[in-house]
């Protein structure tokens, strides 16, 4: 059994990582892009395994969303949460950390 570290990572780089998979799963009739709101984006703590099942599963879940074909955009930023939304998630710390 393989044992799963979270690391801190750049998203960006996890998403440009797996972009030609994601190309080929969603097929030709759906256009995949990827939108970097921040050439600097912030390193995440994440499990990088956990994120690429995440990103597989929502392209596959667009694409059967889009029998027709579609567009299907990918942002990648940083974000600032607002202090109510910080209070009404107890789950969420600010700066990202748990």
């Amino acid at each position: 059994m393989q044992v799963l570290e979270p690391k801190l990572l750049s998203l960006n780089t996890v998403v440009r990582d797996v972009e030609k998979l994601l190309r080929r799963l969603i097929g030709e009739d759906v256009t995949l892009t990827h939108r970097v709101r921040v050439a600097t984006c912030g390193r995440c703590v994440l499990i990088r395994e956990q994120m690429v099942q995440v990103l597989l599963n929502l392209a596959v879940n667009a694409r059967d969303a889009m029998p027709r074909g579609g567009a299907l955009t990918i942002e990648t930023g940083n974000v600032e949460l607002a202090e109510l939304y910080e209070q009404t998630q107890p789950e969420v710390t600010p700066g990202g950390t748990s």
